[in-house]
């Protein structure tokens, strides 16, 4: 949305060279800023890989579910579309552990519980393993208040916190509109 707003005001031919300016500045600034915040995912990132039994990267993504429906059929028929269930699809990255696909049907609602159960999935399963749970955690997330910037989300990690599983959380957010770098279900290109 930023962006648009200020292309649209960079294109629009009524707009002032000294305004024009201003909003390559502000788009200038923009980039600099989500190049920052994607330095610092993969500095995070690279820290977790090297120092496995202190830190733990992680990186959590939903996928849109129209593309998703249940069954799946190879030649799209309109008639077919009343039997399709639809689904959601949650992808999460471990870095240095693995990765993990969750999915579940659309009666459950996704936001912040489903967020929840995969991190509590995610920590299950390296516990499971046999592996050490690391004491510091950085996890990365949409930039969305419905699935991730929740009271909920938050008091999750504050009972992790208080009950040992980790000594600090980091939950860190690109602006709305870009997806995840190390993203599980979008394509880098």
């Amino acid at each position: 949305m930023f962006i648009t707003v200020n292309r649209e005001a960079l294109e629009n031919s009524r707009s002032s060279e000294a305004l024009r300016a201003q909003v390559r500045q502000n788009i200038f600034n923009h980039h600099k800023f989500v190049k920052r915040q994607r330095s610092s995912y993969y500095a995070r990132r690279e820290k977790a890989i090297a120092n496995p039994d202190k830190y733990l990267s992680l990186i959590f993504d939903g996928a849109d579910q129209a593309a998703y429906s249940l069954p799946y059929f190879h030649v799209h028929s309109h008639s077919a579309d009343g039997y399709k269930v639809g689904s959601h699809l949650m992808g999460a990255i471990a870095h240095g552990i693995g990765t993990y696909a969750f999915s579940f049907l659309e009666n459950i609602k996704h936001g912040t519980n489903v967020t929840i159960e995969a991190l509590w999935r995610v920590l299950s399963h390296i516990k499971a393993t046999g592996r050490k749970i690391p004491q510091i955690f950085f996890i990365q997330l949409d930039n969305t208040a419905k699935q991730n910037k929740s009271q909920f989300l938050l008091a999750f990690c504050a009972l992790l916190i208080l009950f040992g599983v980790a000594t600090k959380i980091f939950a860190s957010f690109l602006p709305v509109g870009y997806y995840n770098p190390n993203n599980p279900n979008k394509s880098n290109s």
